[in-house]
């Protein structure tokens, strides 16, 4: 009888995994006196630490150090890393969906995760860096378009390697709009010389954060540019506090980074695919909790701002 318990409750974990939700966490994975930060399964900050989760990202900081942290989504030489020179330390890049972090006692950048997780950053020129994950065609149900004709699709040679469908819109207030599971989003879209720009909503909440997909003078950015949230602006209330979201996207018109002379050409918005990567995680920030999860993520490229946690 043991057995047969032991085996059921095993299947359930697995089956857990197979759907990309994770079983919930014993709420004692935090010692007594941890901060939890962020969730809902929350990192854990050491007693003493301060929690920042002003950008949708779990950080824990020492108020006792002149710490430096923040996100910006100026790319590196790959498009899946941004640059860390916000923080003042150059020549080092932090994966997308993580902010740049220095504890202020050395000149050391951290890349820190929205499940808090903190790996050392990488140098600008590194390449090649692609992450796992299953695509979502732009035809997927899941997927709504509003209004509906305000669309196009086309097929399209862009090399982007992951769909050869292409979501186009030029209508001011055109949305896209997609529910997920899991702390974070991932989605990709193709820039150009008319790029558009996109606002973010995420739960229905105006996050203040903009894509920008136009690429030109000023602002060159790669043809394929993938982006996930967090990091957001500002975080929506309650954000924390749940696992199921929804992302909006709407096109509000022309890049301020396009040339004057470019009024005349109208400005479009191209939104490639969603995907579904997949992470693995053995430790967390300043945590002893560790764990192994599929999360849901959808992907849009943002323009080059950056934030200051």
């Amino acid at each position: 009888m043991l057995f047969f318990v032991i085996a059921v409750l095993c299947a359930l974990q697995l089956r857990a995994f197979a759907h990309g939700q994770e079983m919930e966490p014993s709420p004692s994975y935090c010692s007594a006196d941890a901060v939890p930060c962020g969730g809902p399964d929350p990192a854990c900050c050491p007693s003493g630490f301060n929690c920042n989760f002003r950008r949708g990202i779990p950080v824990c900081r020492n108020p006792k150090n002149p710490y430096k942290g923040g996100y910006n989504h100026q790319p590196c030489l790959d498009p899946y890393f941004t640059t860390c020179d916000l923080i003042g330390i150059s020549g080092f890049c932090c994966p997308i969906g993580t902010i740049c972090f220095n504890d202020g006692t050395d000149r050391t950048v951290y890349c820190i995760d929205v499940h808090g997780t903190t790996s050392p950053s990488l140098p600008s020129a590194t390449s090649g860096a692609i992450p796992s994950a299953s695509s979502i065609p732009g035809n997927d149900s899941r997927i709504i378009y509003a209004p509906s004709d305000a669309w196009n699709i086309s097929n399209t040679d862009t090399n982007c390697k992951r769909s050869n469908f292409l979501y186009t819109t030029d209508t001011i207030n055109a949305s896209i709009s997609f529910s997920y599971f899991g702390p974070s989003i991932e989605v990709h879209t193709v820039t150009a010389p008319n790029g558009g720009v996109f606002s973010i909503a995420v739960d229905g909440f105006n996050t203040s954060s903009t894509i920008d997909t136009f690429s030109g003078p000023g602002q060159p950015l790669p043809l394929c540019y993938p982006n996930r949230f967090p990091p957001m602006a500002i975080t929506p209330t309650g954000f924390s506090s749940q696992k199921d979201h929804t992302i909006t996207l709407v096109f509000i018109g022309p890049s301020v980074n396009a040339p004057a002379n470019s009024s005349t050409v109208k400005s479009i918005g191209q939104v490639n695919l969603f995907a579904i990567p997949s992470f693995t995680y053995s430790n967390r920030a300043i945590s002893s909790y560790a764990y192994v999860n599929v999360y849901v993520l959808f992907i849009v490229p943002f323009s080059a701002l950056f934030f200051i946690i």
